[in-house]
């Protein structure tokens, strides 16, 4: 571990334009279920990750998560069918009760 005084970088991605969200529903059309993608940051992969909500056994792998990846973290327990789903957040913020599971757990990182 580092320690640091300075702040986080956060990115600030601007809404996509039209082409980009033309480019993004285009792109998640030919993604099938259970397919497994390699994510950048921007503006398209963000509309590409929105568009992939109700796709099944993603696998992602990227460098940094950005929010398009958020929403698709859901857990179902196949044995009864229920959903559960979760935010991935900081160890600092985790709170099960209210859905929010530290990036550090076995189970998340099972899913990173």
């Amino acid at each position: 571990m580092v320690e640091a005084d300075t702040p986080l970088y956060e990115s600030n991605i601007p809404a996509p334009t039209d082409a980009e969200l033309k480019v993004g529903e285009h792109v998640a059309n030919l993604v099938e279920d259970g397919a497994t993608l390699q994510m950048g940051i921007g503006s398209i992969p963000n509309v590409v990750l929105e568009k992939l909500e109700h796709h099944q056994r993603l696998g992602i792998h990227t460098e940094m998560f950005s929010d398009g990846i958020i929403p698709l973290v859901k857990l179902k327990n196949t044995a009864n069918g229920a959903e559960m789903t979760y935010t991935l957040v900081p160890e600092s913020e985790a709170d099960l009760a209210l859905g929010k599971i530290s990036v550090n757990t076995p189970i998340a990182k099972g899913l990173l």
